[in-house]
C-alpha cells in the first residue's frame, strides 16, 4: 500500500477524491469524439494529409499492416461503446472499405501478424465490466474471413501481444502468468516461470536478440519502473535495470543502435515529457533528452531514416495535435507539423512507402466543449455527474457520497460531506488536483514552470498517487467499461441511482481486495 512516511507529513488514513471531475474521466456524458477521420505523414514533406474516413468511429481499437500493404482496423472499445467490425485500409486508393466482422465486439484487445501471413487477435474486452475475454480468433486476408482458435488460459485485456523470431506469440498481461501461442498447433502453452510480474498497461518490445523487454505500467497499485525480460531459448524471466521514473501509458520502440526508447505517459509527477533509454549490453536505463511537450496515450513510430515520430497523444493541455521527431544520431527532439485535429489513443502504422497512417482514438470535440459547461454552470441544460469517493489507509472504500450536479465545485462538495471536521494531527484528507486550495488538504505537487520536480517532490507525488490507487481504479473501470456512459438530464432520481451504480462498483473493489491484498509497506 501507501509507504507514505511520517517525514512526508501525511499521517494519514482518510483519502478523498471527487469522480468525474477531470479531463481524464467521461463519465456523465457519452463520448462522441471518437474519430472515423484518418491521416498520413510524409517525412520527406513533413506535412499532415487527410485521407479517406473509416465507417466507424474507433478508439482502443488495432490496426495491423498486411503482407498486401494494406492496413487491416479491428474493433473498437471503451466508453465509445464496443464493435465487431473491420475495416481495410487501400494503400493504392487512400480509401476504406468493409472487412469481415470478428465473431464477438472487442476493445483492448491485441491483433498481431503471423508468418503465415494471417492475423491473431487475442482476448480484450466486451460490453461490461465483467467482460474481459480469454476467446481467441484469426483473420485470414486471402479469403476476408475469420475462423475461432483455441482460447487463452484466462481472461485478458489491456495486455501485451509479441511475434517471436520463431514465429510463436508471447502474451503478458495483469495476470502473474505469460502464455505463448504456437500457430502450427493453434494452441497455448502457460510458460513454467510465473513472470513477468502482475503489472497493467505495460509495453512490451522484441531486442534484436529476440528477448522481448517489458516495460513499466501499473504494478501493485503503483506506476511502475520496473522491466523484466523474457529468454525464447529457456523460457525463462529476468528483472533487469528499473527506469528512472515510474510511468504508463507510455511508449517504448525498438532503435536501429538495438537500445529501446521510452518516452511519456503519467507517472507520480502526472504527465510526463521526459524520455529514457535502455542499453540491452549493459541491462541499464539512462535518461535523455525530453520530449517538447508532455504527452500520454501518443503513438511513437520509427522512420526510414531511423528517426522516431511521437504523435499526438494527451498532455497538460489536454488533446494534442502536434507532432515531433527524436534524432537519434543527435539526443534531441524537434518539433514537427501538427496534425490536422487533436486526438489521443489513436494507432500509427508506417506504411510500406515509407509514410505513417493515424487511424482512430479521441478528439477535442464537442463533447469537451460541454464538459466546460457542466463546471462552469453556463448552461441550464447540460448535466454532468459528480461524486465523491474516501477509501482509508487499507485501500478498502468506506464512503460514497450523494451524485452532485456538475457544476458544483469540488471542494464545495468536500466540505458538505462533512470529512473535514476529522481532519487532525493524525487524520489527513488526501486528494486530487482538484481540491488545491483547500488547507486542510493534500494534494500532489505540481511542476514549477521551466524546471522539473525535486526528488523529494516525486517521492511526495508517488505517495499520494499509491494511497489514491483505489478511487482512480474505480474511475478507470467506470471509464472503461462505460459504465454511466449516457447523459443524465438532471433528474434527481437519476442522480441517486446514478450513487448506487458507484456504489455498487465500490464494493467489487472491496471484494477483490480481499481477494487480493496490497500489501502495506512496513513506516
Amino acid at each position: 500500500m501507501s509507504n507514505v512516511s511520517n517525514e512526508a507529513g501525511l499521517g494519514m488514513n482518510v483519502h478523498a477524491a471527487t469522480l468525474f471531475n477531470s479531463r481524464k474521466t467521461t463519465v456523465g456524458e457519452k463520448s462522441s469524439n471518437a474519430m472515423t477521420m484518418t491521416e498520413i505523414y510524409d517525412p520527406s514533406t513533413d506535412q499532415w494529409t487527410t485521407t479517406g474516413n473509416m465507417a466507424t468511429p474507433r478508439i482502443f481499437h488495432t490496426a495491423t499492416l498486411l503482407n498486401s500493404g494494406n492496413v487491416l482496423v479491428c474493433g473498437s472499445g471503451g466508453y465509445t461503446g464496443y464493435t465487431a467490425t473491420c475495416e481495410i485500409y487501400d494503400t493504392s486508393t487512400g480509401q476504406w472499405h468493409s472487412a469481415a466482422s470478428m465473431s464477438i465486439p472487442r476493445g483492448f484487445h491485441t491483433a498481431t501478424l503471423l508468418k503465415s501471413g494471417q492475423v491473431l487477435v487475442t482476448g480484450g474486452s466486451s460490453f461490461d465490466i465483467n467482460s474481459a475475454l480469454a476467446s481467441c480468433e484469426i483473420y485470414d486476408p486471402s479469403t476476408n474471413k475469420w475462423s475461432p482458435t483455441a482460447n487463452m488460459a484466462g481472461a485478458r485485456s489491456s495486455h501485451t501481444a509479441t511475434l517471436l523470431n520463431s514465429g510463436k506469440v508471447l502474451i503478458t498481461s495483469d495476470a502473474a502468468s505469460s502464455q505463448i501461442y504456437d500457430p502450427s498447433t493453434g494452441q497455448w502453452s502457460t510458460l513454467k516461470s510465473m513472470g513477468p510480474k502482475a503489472r497493467y498497461n505495460p509495453t512490451a518490445t522484441m531486442l534484436k536478440s529476440g528477448e522481448v523487454l517489458v516495460i513499466g505500467g501499473i504494478e501493485s497499485a503503483k506506476y511502475s519502473a520496473t522491466t523484466e525480460i523474457y529468454h525464447p531459448s529457456t523460457d525463462q524471466w529476468d528483472t533487469v535495470g528499473s527506469m528512472a521514473t515510474p510511468r504508463q501509458f507510455h511508449t517504448s520502440i525498438l532503435l536501429s543502435s538495438g537500445n529501446v526508447l521510452v518516452t511519456g505517459g503519467v507517472g507520480d509527477a502526472d504527465f510526463l515529457a521526459s524520455c529514457e533509454l535502455y542499453d540491452p549490453s549493459t541491462a541499464k536505463w539512462k535518461n535523455i533528452t525530453s520530449m517538447t511537450e508532455e504527452r500520454s496515450s501518443h503513438t511513437t513510430t520509427m522512420l526510414k531514416s531511423g528517426k522516431i515520430l511521437a504523435t499526438a497523444g494527451y498532455g497538460y493541455t489536454g488533446y494534442l495535435d502536434s507532432s515531433e521527431i527524436y534524432d537519434p544520431s543527435t539526443g534531441k527532439w524537434t518539433s514537427s507539423a501538427k496534425l490536422s485535429t487533436t486526438r489521443a489513443s489513436h494507432t500509427a502504422t508506417m506504411l510500406n512507402s515509407g509514410k505513417v497512417l493515424i487511424t482512430g482514438g479521441e478528439k477535442q470535440g464537442s463533447v469537451r466543449g460541454e464538459r466546460k459547461a457542466y463546471y462552469h454552470a453556463k448552461s441550464s441544460t447540460n448535466y454532468a455527474l459528480k461524486i465523491q469517493i474516501t477509501c482509508d489507509f487499507h485501500h478498502r472504500i468506506v464512503h460514497v457520497f450523494e451524485c452532485y450536479h456538475g457544476s458544483v465545485h469540488d471542494i464545495a462538495i468536500l466540505r458538505d460531506s462533512g470529512l473535514l471536521e476529522h481532519v487532525n494531527d493524525s487524520v489527513q484528507i488526501i486528494a486530487d488536483k482538484g481540491y488545491i486550495g483547500e488547507e486542510d488538504v493534500v494534494t500532489q505537487r505540481k511542476k514549477p514552470h521551466g524546471r522539473e520536480l525535486t526528488d523529494e517532490d516525486k517521492e511526495f507525488n508517488r505517495d499520494i498517487n499509491s494511497a489514491r490507487a483505489t478511487i482512480e481504479n474505480i474511475n478507470q473501470r467506470l471509464k472503461t467499461y462505460a459504465i454511466l456512459g449516457g447523459v443524465y438530464r438532471g433528474a434527481s432520481d437519476n442522480f441517486h441511482k446514478a450513487t448506487q451504480i458507484v456504489q455498487v462498483v465500490s464494493a467489487l473493489c472491496n471484494l477483490n481486495l480481499n481477494k487480493h491484498p496490497i500489501r502495506r509497506q512496513k513506516q
